[in-house]
């Protein structure tokens, strides 16, 4: 996809701006300054004048405008710029060509840990949680220094295309447009029905509750998507198929599809995305421990070694 310029994508640029309006200001933290959205969001000057003038939410003066960063990284992703997190977005639509169906996929793989409440006494001591240490394969979790360890997972790649009971439950998601949303209001689904923006955690729980109610056999998982080198933190869902629970994750497929960057035909929202979505547990929480305490940490993964071979 083509980076849009001014000349050709006010359309775009205004429905960016109006989904923005749809998330209130007591959500907004407006943290980033004109220079920050330009160095590490890629909006440049005459771009945050445009969005300004269509009435982006900001504070302090047009000369001196501060934006909310969660904003800047909406307005990157909706308009396809080079920032970061478009190209990660990037890279996971690679990652999803690059799978190969009926493969066992074995990736190697290092956490680091970072302490939680800076300034405390003595040196911190880390464990992996016995919840995370359960997600690993037997054995291979080991220490390579403090806060750090190396471990392996082993995913399973294949080719299952969602129909009968589930269609309903699809099409539910399509019209919700991905949108970033900070903590608590990711959570909320009366924010979800009322602005129709989910990101993928506040997707997740609204298909989790809808299946439900369809008496649907369908499950929310947390953990992590794998697309070396990376491993980057995800919410998706698990339907059951013939006993089998198999990943799904319409939601982001869809969105994938709507910015242009994965093949709908090789990947539709019905598609199960086999092989990269490693599960660690059905919801966010304590990963690791730190000083004898638990503590609600994801920590930062990457993938050092892969390796396919038959199933």
């Amino acid at each position: 996809m083509t980076i849009p310029t001014l000349a050709h994508s006010s359309k775009r640029i205004q429905e960016v701006v109006e989904r923005l309006r749809r998330v209130p200001d007591t959500a907004r933290m407006f943290s980033e300054s004109a220079a920050e959205a330009r160095r590490l969001h890629r909006v440049d000057q005459a771009l945050q004048a445009r969005l300004l003038d269509l009435g982006m939410p900001h504070r302090g003066p047009a000369a001196d405008p501060h934006f909310d960063s969660l904003d800047l990284a909406n307005v990157g992703l909706g308009l396809g710029l080079r920032c970061p997190r478009w190209l990660a977005m990037r890279w996971w639509s690679k990652s999803l060509t690059q799978v190969v169906p009926g493969q066992r996929l074995d990736y190697r793989m290092e956490l680091s840990a970072s302490c939680p409440s800076p300034g405390h006494a003595g040196a911190c001591r880390f464990e992996v949680h016995p919840r995370l240490r359960a997600a690993m394969r037997p054995g291979t979790c080991r220490e390579t220094g403090p806060g750090t360890y190396a471990f392996e997972v082993r995913l399973d790649s294949g080719r299952h295309l969602f129909g009968g009971p589930f269609t309903e439950l699809i099409d539910q998601i399509r019209p919700v447009q991905f949108h970033l949303l900070p903590y608590p209001l990711n959570t909320d689904l009366g924010f979800l029905r009322d602005s129709g923006l989910a990101d993928c955690r506040l997707a997740a729980n609204y298909l989790h509750r809808l299946g439900g109610s369809l008496g649907l056999p369908v499950r929310s998982t947390a953990g992590y998507f794998v697309a070396p080198p990376y491993a980057t933190v995800h919410v998706w869902l698990e339907f059951q198929v013939d006993g089998d629970w198999l990943p799904a994750d319409p939601f982001l497929l869809n969105a994938l599809n709507r910015w242009g960057i994965v093949d709908p035909g090789q990947w539709p929202p019905h598609r199960s995305p086999q092989g990269l979505l490693w599960s660690v547990h059905d919801e966010f929480i304590e990963l690791l421990r730190h000083n004898d305490q638990d503590v609600l940490l994801y920590p930062a993964m990457v993938v050092t070694e892969q390796h396919a071979s038959p199933l």
